[in-house]
């Protein structure tokens, strides 16, 4: 072989590295991609289904494509009816024509409120984290709705105990009256008053803990178990993974310069193990 002249192979292989490490990649990674240590407690799932929609090109087609949809020049000469046959009827033609505008239909229950995020010109432009808490909230961990992925059972097992000062507990009841104070979720024990001394022991209070639990946890509601006796995944575990992933991307795989990265700019390693 010439000097000079690379072979058929090694052009392969350098395209291959450049389509894992792409122009999102190649940039430096801002914090709020992969240190995901400060995300708030009932925000953890959210930011994991919000990161991850923001790193599926499947996800962010539908949303995207769906928005375009809505921007049809259809829509100039087809005005939505106010009268409801007439909007049934026109719904059919937008279907045909134009195709679905909400992305939501074509997504799980759980991602629509990254849609909320989309319309409002926020996903994916930014991470979770550089995102308003305040919006954070309204669209993700809305306490008026429950949480997001209650109704699965491992996901509500990795959720922690939720305590309110009772002021909020009584406005939170005062604004969605309809929830009322006897009302609780299902698989949940109900809203309960609790007064700590502060003098008591972490030990004692811990104890007193477990025997409010023992006395109080309905018989058939042992909690969850994993099958098999293995450690489940978490949400918290798989934002770690994420964080790892766009790390290892951004460096080409060079593991001492990703944690070099890191360790400058967090001063310490990013996680334990």
């Amino acid at each position: 072989m010439k000097k000079g002249k690379t072979t058929a192979k090694s052009r392969r292989h350098k395209t291959l590295r450049k389509s894992l490490t792409g122009p999102e990649f190649r940039a430096p990674l801002v914090r709020e991609a992969w240190d995901f240590r400060n995300v708030p407690p009932d925000e953890i799932e959210p930011c994991y289904l919000y990161e991850y929609s923001k790193a599926s090109p499947l996800i962010l087609s539908k949303i995207t494509d769906a928005r375009k949809r809505r921007l049809s020049p259809w829509f100039k000469s087809n005005p939505e009816p106010t009268k409801e046959a007439e909007r049934r009827i026109w719904q059919g033609k937008m279907l045909s024509e134009v195709g679905e505008i909400d992305a939501r239909r074509d997504l799980e229950q759980a991602i629509h409120f990254v849609v909320d995020f989309a319309e409002e010109g926020i996903f994916p432009k930014r991470h979770w984290l550089k995102i308003d808490p305040k919006l954070r909230r309204k669209h993700a961990v809305r306490e008026d709705r429950g949480r997001v992925g209650d109704i699965d059972p491992a996901s509500m097992e990795a959720k922690p105990l939720r305590f309110y000062p009772l002021e909020y507990f009584l406005e939170l009841r005062r604004r969605f009256p309809w929830v009322g104070l006897d009302a609780k979720l299902p698989e949940h024990s109900g809203p309960h008053v609790f007064d700590v001394c502060w003098a008591r022991s972490d030990r004692k209070l811990k104890k007193d803990f477990e025997q409010w639990l023992k006395h109080n946890r309905p018989k058939d509601q042992p909690g969850f178990q994993a099958q098999g006796g293995s450690q489940r995944t978490t949400p918290r575990d798989l934002l770690k993974a994420l964080a790892a992933f766009r790390l290892m991307r951004a460096y080409e795989g060079d593991t001492v310069r990703a944690g070099n990265y890191t360790w400058k700019v967090c001063g310490k390693d990013l996680y334990k193990e």
